[in-house]
């Protein structure tokens, strides 16, 4: 089995090389109805583990962000959110020594969109902006960038979204190829996103939905749906000079201090729970 795993490995690892757009890829194997091998290759992680059923499905299933790869759980409604795995913001950047534990939980439902749910435990987080649109990157804010577009020449060339809350629940959201000259989402789009932000004792957090309508305005019809790939990142940050930090879920391998680099976003695909 051991030997057939490399081999598969190898396989996978060549075609990759050839091929870099599917540059990750897992697979579920049950044996004997109580092993499931899951076996992944990426041009910057490479790696082969073997793990026990329950553990395989949760975690593709789910989100894995420790390095390869994140699957989006397809759930029936906003309600089953928390009950996917989490991600994890903790790439810290540009001379960040440390910042408040953050994280998140994203789901799918199908023929709806997207629900995102961010988590900070950051005590008082500073929350001057209160207006849609304003420049909370200045405040203390968590982030989430999404590409939906193929790939073309270059991801760099694709439009990316972004979306940046912070604890009063203002949103900047935004969309374009580039960190310059973004076009903002009109009132109606900004209004289905439904952002809320929620300030308790020892965290913050905030919650919204990105519909497939909206995306579909952006891009064209996209018909997402399990099995659909995209490239995302998260983001922990503040721009003021008390409190000034960066963080990602996926590293950012660049000595300019800007989260508008989607050629580090991370790959995801849309899976569903009892589908491994």
């Amino acid at each position: 089995l051991l030997i057939f795993l490399v081999l598969l490995y190898i396989c996978i690892y060549i075609t990759l090389l050839s091929h870099p757009f599917f540059g990750t890829l897992c697979i579920g194997i049950t044996i004997g109805g109580k092993k499931c091998v899951c076996v992944w290759s990426s041009l910057s992680y490479p790696g082969i583990s073997v793990l026990g059923k329950r553990t395989a499905r949760r975690r593709m299933a789910g989100w894995y962000t420790k390095g390869l790869f994140m699957v989006v759980e397809v759930i029936g409604s906003q309600l089953e959110l928390e009950e996917v795995e989490p991600f994890f913001v903790e790439e810290l950047l540009w001379g960040t020594k440390s910042i408040p534990k953050t994280y998140g939980y994203l789901g799918f439902v199908p023929k709806e969109g997207f629900y995102l749910k961010m988590v900070c435990e950051e005590d008082e987080p500073l929350r001057t902006y209160e207006n849609v649109l304003d420049p909370v990157y200045r405040d203390s804010a968590m982030e989430a960038f999404f590409q939906f577009e193929p790939e073309r020449e270059g991801r760099g060339s694709a439009v990316y979204l972004n979306f940046e809350v912070n604890a009063n629940g203002a949103l900047l959201a935004e969309y374009g190829s580039g960190r310059a000259f973004r076009t903002q989402f009109n009132r109606e789009e900004l209004d289905a996103f439904g952002c809320a932000a929620a300030v308790e004792e020892g965290q913050w957090s905030f919650q919204m939905h990105i519909p497939l309508w909206v995306l579909d305005e952006v891009y064209g019809t996209l018909d997402m749906k399990r099995g659909s790939r995209f490239t995302c990142n998260f983001y922990k940050i503040s721009e003021s000079k008390e409190i000034e930090h960066y963080a990602a879920c996926f590293p950012i391998r660049s000595e300019i201090p800007s989260f508008h680099m989607p050629e580090y976003f991370g790959e995801a695909v849309i899976a569903g729970g009892e589908s491994v």
